[in-house]
């Protein structure tokens, strides 16, 4: 983000494919703060969709899974910890989202 502004709120869109989502790790990190946005899962279908919320109504579940015959929904779901970790922090810099696949 190249403009300073203060992060109240972080919701994170992620479509990623993976030959094992089970062994998926997913990190956020910005400010040297690193979040776990996903945690592994398993999954009938090689690809994820999702969009990571605090504040959504439903807990990370098989509804983020999909394959080429059943297309992504890109439900919102709640991360495997909270994205709050970024509240208050400034916003400019990098944010980096990165595979730590086990």
């Amino acid at each position: 983000m190249p403009d300073s502004c203060i992060v109240g709120d972080v919701d994170v869109r992620v479509g990623a494919a993976s030959s094992n989502i089970a062994t998926l790790d997913l990190v956020l990190s910005h400010g040297g703060v690193d979040v776990l946005v996903f945690n592994g899962l398993t999954c009938e279908g090689a690809l994820i969709s999702a969009i990571f919320d605090d504040e959504a109504d439903d807990a990370l579940d098989t509804s983020v899974c999909s394959s080429p015959d059943n297309p992504p929904t890109f439900p919102r779901v709640t991360p495997s910890n909270p994205l709050s970790a970024f509240d208050g922090m400034d916003g400019q810099g990098d944010w980096t989202i990165t595979d730590n696949q086990g």
